[in-house]
């Protein structure tokens, strides 16, 4: 098994697993507290990402931005066109059979363009 197969097989499985943790936190079966308002008592730069990320999965555009706004504009949008580049270029690899190069693996340092 060659080095970037394996990084493939783990990458497939931490999308099945956020996948999952995804839908038992936007259903509630799982709380997440923040971490940082629970030990300090004060809220974070990052405070309303959980929930803005669990607004957006419900398909509450609106409230996801109230929550953090920054982060439901760009940065969601943004992570999950690479989530979808990456899936669409693993299942290509294996119809195909040509290697091809996702926006991940060169942010990751995996591939490179050459």
């Amino acid at each position: 098994m060659t080095k970037n197969l394996k990084f493939e097989h783990i990458r497939i499985v931490v999308y099945i697993v956020s996948t999952i943790l995804s839908i038992l936190v936007s259903i509630g079966k799982i709380e997440l507290p923040c971490y940082w308002k629970e030990n300090f008592g004060f809220l974070c730069p990052a405070c309303g990402l959980t929930r803005a990320t669990i607004s957006f999965m419900k398909l509450n555009l609106m409230q996801a931005f109230e929550y953090n706004a920054y982060y439901t504009g760009i940065l969601l949008p943004l992570v999950l066109i690479l989530v979808i580049n990456d899936i669409y270029i693993i299942i290509k690899r294996h119809i195909t059979k040509k290697e091809n190069i996702s926006f991940v693996e060169i942010m990751l340092g995996v591939k490179r363009f050459e």
